[in-house]
């Protein structure tokens, strides 16, 4: 009788336990259903089948929960509150051109359940579907205190809140998808109609690019419409120093850029130098990926027209605290005394003589390469070269007459533009005269693209990619527009 008592005690313990295991399940899941904070990300590449935003997706999925993918956003869940600031915080390492928060959505569809759209008005509708927030219960909910929760997210994300007694500056733009169902509708109205709920309900102040007066920006809103649905993303983080931007003077395109700046095998403490600079892309693109590496990039060229390009392009990419990213002046390229009197000032050398086109006068390869030998760090420095391919048969000559100088490699010539092939020589110093009498054009890859089984411009694209800075929160980011 004894055996049985504790037997039947047994069972009923363990069937409480698997009732009460069973009961918290349920409500870690519905906690973790209720506290799922959704986000978008803008993934690296404008191009939605490229090789770089399937690797950005494989990564985005082992970090969070990937709910929907279309041309140009991913839809990604992040869980309950305690896990949130570590999972949050490893956002910040994605290669995206920015994540950003979902504050408020439409949660159903705009559309008429019966198919019917004329209750589709005007513009008013649409802020009014995000106005409209439920719970999971169907209950009403204040979008006011919706949006209030969304931006402590935003908070504890590494961004500033602002406080109730601040002025609360914003910006809002608007994009319809081709998919959206009411095209007829005008974005900048949209914009208004939302940026009037702000000022009216909130007390905030839209800022535009005729209004800004430097004046920082504490929100940025994009409002997206695509099939029958309405989202408002608040911008959380972005990609420093605006690695995707186009500089407003285009030279030599980012990508190829990247190529001439790893091949210089930049490091901590090194002098850059770029005594042909043009419009600066090379450098600028240099201190994008390697900004510490340097106290200033130095660019020189003779031509003030181009300085003037140089310099807007340097504005352009330069951080929010408008520190110089890259030190510009006039000097001569075969003569760099005034500005490196002593030899052995230079770790690095990156640049284009001129080529096709672009001057109708060049100096002679030997000359450039004799002064820039000078400058150079014995053992240590090395010059990268990115030249034409009717003209890579004479640069390969000067470096062979030119003492110390030894050429590594011959990279196998790629195209630029219509009917305009390129080379790239690396090129080192050493501390015994270079005794090679007949130089051979042996064209190869460059040492970081043997084995790969990616070529070309896709390699390229990934490495710059896997390259550039971690995302900051918007706050230490915010731009003027």
């Amino acid at each position: 009788m004894r055996n049985l008592t504790r037997l039947l005690m047994m069972m009923l313990s363990s069937l409480l336990s698997s009732f009460s295991l069973l009961i918290l399940l349920q409500h870690c899941s519905y906690y973790c259903l209720c506290r799922a904070i959704l986000w978008t990300a803008v993934p690296p590449s404008t191009n939605p089948r490229s090789k770089v935003n399937r690797d950005f997706l494989v990564d985005l999925s082992s970090a969070t929960v990937v709910r929907e993918v279309q041309d140009g956003r991913i839809w990604f869940e992040t869980t309950a509150e305690e896990e949130e600031e570590e999972e949050v915080g490893s956002l910040r390492n994605l290669k995206a051109r920015s994540i950003r928060l979902v504050a408020l959505q439409s949660r159903h569809d705009i559309a008429v359940d019966d198919g019917n759209t004329d209750k589709i008005l005007d513009e008013n509708f649409i802020i009014s579907s995000l106005r409209t927030q439920r719970d999971d219960d169907n209950n009403n909910v204040d979008w006011k205190k919706q949006l209030d929760s969304a931006l402590d997210v935003w908070n504890r994300s590494g961004n500033r809140k602002a406080k109730p007694e601040e002025d609360v500056c914003f910006t809002i733009t608007c994009q319809k998808w081709n998919s959206f169902m009411f095209p007829q509708l005008s974005s900048t109205q949209l914009c208004q109609e939302m940026s009037n709920v702000f000022i009216r309900e909130c007390g905030w102040t839209r800022i535009t690019k005729k209004t800004a007066n430097n004046k920082p920006i504490t929100y940025q809103f994009h409002l997206l419409l695509f099939d029958s649905s309405a989202i408002l993303e608040l911008v959380t983080f972005v990609a420093p120093p605006k690695t995707y931007l186009n500089l407003p003077k285009p030279g030599f395109r980012r990508l190829e850029s990247f190529v001439v700046t790893k091949a210089a095998n930049i490091i901590p403490g090194d002098v850059v130098l770029d005594p042909m600079c043009g419009k600066a892309t090379f450098l600028i693109e240099a201190w994008t990926h390697w900004p510490h590496a340097s106290t200033t990039y130095h660019g020189i060229d003779t031509s003030e027209r181009q300085l003037q390009d140089a310099i807007e392009n340097c504005q352009a990419a330069a951080p929010t605290d408008n520190s110089p990213i890259v030190h510009l002046t006039l000097g001569d390229a075969c003569d760099l005394s005034l500005h490196y009197p002593n030899p052995d000032m230079v770790d690095k050398i990156i640049t284009c003589p001129p080529f096709g086109r672009q001057f109708s006068e060049t100096v002679p390869p030997r000359d450039l390469l004799k002064e820039w030998s000078r400058v150079l760090k014995t053992e240590t420095g090395r010059i990268v070269l990115l030249v034409s391919e009717d003209i890579l048969e004479e640069w390969v000559k000067a470096v062979f007459a030119t003492a110390m100088l030894h050429l590594e490699c011959v990279r196998a010539p790629f195209p630029l533009g219509p009917n305009l092939y390129v080379s790239l020589l690396v090129i080192s110093k050493e501390l015994k005269s270079n005794k090679q009498k007949e130089p051979q054009l042996s064209p190869s890859l460059l040492d970081w693209e043997i084995g790969t089984k990616q070529k070309g411009r896709t390699l390229w694209a990934k490495l710059r990619s896997q390259s550039l800075p971690s995302l900051v929160p918007f706050s230490e980011n915010q731009q003027v527009p």
